[in-house]
């Protein structure tokens, strides 16, 4: 019991997050759920609890629908992170999509634990409804890049890689290896990062995608982060799928709620 006691201690919130969130339901993502006895907040857990679990298409689109139900929290504490070198956006696309349709800023600054540093959303009163348009389709091959569609709003690429003899073999004894995708900046500058291919046919956003907390708040502060003109896959695992595969495109419009306004109180 002492030694729960102290591992709570390092979760406790700054005062202003308890406040804000006192009173009503909240949420965590992706894993620090600790967060809610901690804080003694009113904990409305989504599907798969911790979000890195939400590794098949039919779970990510599961969570996402959480985020619209009645059953959706008030508030979420979002930290920007992920297992595995996965980047939290590509892990669960429809989870994401949903959160910046429907949660944004409370106006509180990120806060900063030996968790590192979370931010707190507010649901908001009028969702955004993104509402993709198709605007076509690539076919792509693995090893390659592919020119990301230019737009002024946010561009989603559904990509649908399709598992080969040896995947699906590998996937019934144990598992298929690391995939990773390289994205090109604007700039020419690189990243890369592992994703989960089966997640992938959600919906990747994929021109203006954020690499941080900051960056996250930046795009719905009107500051979006630094745009993506390409993208590659490459890595072990891509030997368990067919080489050649395909991007269906879409663009939803994008307008940075002005302030903290449009959020539930």
């Amino acid at each position: 019991a002492a030694e729960s006691a102290l591992r709570l201690a390092e979760d406790r919130l700054p005062e202003p997050y308890v406040a804000e969130t006192r009173g009503g339901t909240v949420g965590v993502i992706p894993w620090e759920i600790a967060f809610m006895p901690a804080n003694d907040l009113r904990w409305q857990p989504n599907p798969v609890i911790q979000t890195y679990s939400a590794y098949t298409p039919e779970l990510d689109r599961k969570t996402a629908e959480h985020f619209t139900s009645p059953a959706a929290p008030r508030g979420l504490l979002v930290q920007f992170v992920e297992i595995d070198v996965r980047h939290p956006m590509l892990v669960a696309p429809a989870m994401w999509r949903t959160i910046l349709s429907r949660y944004s800023p409370s106006g509180l600054p990120p806060a900063r634990g030996s968790w590192g540093r979370v931010a707190l959303l507010h649901r908001r009163v009028q969702p955004v409804e993104l509402a993709p348009r198709p605007i076509g389709s690539s076919s792509a091959r693995v090893g390659r890049w592919v020119e990301v569609p230019a737009s002024d709003g946010l561009v989603f690429g559904s990509i649908r890689l399709q598992p080969g003899l040896v995947g699906r073999l590998a996937r019934l004894l144990y598992r298929i290896d690391p995939v990773f995708i390289d994205l090109r900046f604007a700039d020419g500058g690189t990243v890369t990062t592992r994703f989960i291919p089966s997640t992938a046919e959600n919906g990747l956003l994929l021109n203006r995608l954020p690499m941080t907390l900051d960056d996250l708040l930046g795009l719905y502060s009107g500051t979006p982060p630094q745009e993506i003109t390409a993208f590659r896959i490459h890595g072990p695992g891509v030997g368990s799928f067919e080489p050649r595969f395909e991007v269906a495109w879409s663009t939803g419009e994008w307008e940075a709620p002005a302030g903290s306004s449009g959020t539930s109180r």
